[in-house]
C-alpha cells in the first residue's frame, strides 16, 4: 500500500510539472499610457550605408512648444508651433504603431511610461542606398 500510494505521488509530480512561463521579446504598447498629449523634447536622425554603417548621427533639442502630438484610441495629432499640421489614424500591435492605410513602415515604441515617450520612424534617406531612422522623444 505505502508503495503504490507513492508511485501515485510521483505520477503526479511528474504529470504535473510546472509549464514554462513564455518570454515576450516584444513589449506590448499600453494604450491608457499612450494616450494623452505630449510634447516633443528631442529628436534624433540616424542614417546608415547599405552596409549599415552609420554615416550621420544627428540630435536636436526641440523647442518647447514648437513639435507636439495629440493621440487618441485611433488617432495621432501632429502639431507644429500650436497648430495643426496633420493627423493620423493608426493601429497598434506589440510595441508597433502603423499608419492605418499608409505605405510606410511601421513606427517602433521604444520607451513608455507616464511622462515619457519614445519612438522610432523609418525615413526616406536623402541618399540612394541608406536608411535613415528618427527617434523622437517626447515628455508631458
Amino acid at each position: 500500500m505505502k508503495k503504490l500510494l507513492l508511485l501515485f505521488l510521483a505520477l503526479t509530480l511528474c504529470l504535473s510539472s510546472c509549464k514554462k512561463d513564455s518570454v515576450d521579446s516584444q513589449p506590448v504598447v499600453q494604450m491608457q499610457l499612450l494616450q494623452g498629449k505630449w510634447a516633443g523634447v528631442s529628436t534624433r536622425a540616424i542614417q546608415k550605408n547599405s552596409a549599415g554603417q552609420i554615416v550621420s548621427d544627428k540630435t536636436f533639442m526641440l523647442s518647447p512648444g514648437s513639435y507636439g502630438i495629440d493621440i487618441s484610441a485611433t488617432e495621432v495629432i501632429i502639431y507644429y508651433n500650436g497648430a495643426l499640421n496633420s493627423r493620423h489614424d493608426y493601429t497598434v500591435s506589440g510595441n508597433t504603431i502603423q499608419e492605418t492605410g499608409s505605405s510606410r513602415e511601421a513606427s517602433t515604441v521604444d520607451q513608455l511610461n507616464a511622462t515619457r515617450l519614445v519612438i522610432t520612424q523609418p525615413e526616406t534617406a536623402p541618399a540612394a542606398g541608406n536608411t535613415l531612422f528618427r527617434t523622437i522623444t517626447y515628455s508631458r
